[in-house]
């Protein structure tokens, strides 16, 4: 019987798997990995809109900033439901003077289960 000539590292790779921080690390990874499936399949970026370096990096920033401020909505109104303006006003100032300013077309869409009507 022949030992394979890289078991000694194999041997201490399968060593690390037993460790608990292998394990908080897999955990880890399956947030991460979970982000970036949810940004391939649902929010396009299986394919990068424009061609370019400068434009595929901004339309990756642009798909996690929709994907942080999804996360902060739904942290936000986990405490407690609030009308849409209460909750934009956390988030940022800026987005509620995009709102004062006339945003009636969005104003009708309004997520049931996080905001209700002032």
């Amino acid at each position: 019987m022949s030992v394979h000539i890289y078991e000694a590292a194999l041997a201490r790779a399968r060593a690390l798997t037993k460790t608990p921080g292998y394990r908080m690390s897999q955990r880890m990874r399956k947030r991460v990995e979970e982000l970036f499936g949810e940004a391939k399949e649902f929010m396009g970026l299986r394919r990068a809109k424009f061609r370019g370096a400068l434009h595929v990096h901004a339309q990756v920033l642009l798909t996690a900033t929709a994907q942080n401020i999804k996360r902060m909505m739904k942290l936000l109104c986990r405490r407690r439901p609030q009308s849409s303006a209460a909750v934009l006003a956390m988030v940022s100032p800026r987005l509620v003077d995009w709102w004062n300013r006339g945003a009636t077309r969005i104003r009708h869409l309004q997520i049931e289960w996080c905001f209700h009507p002032v």
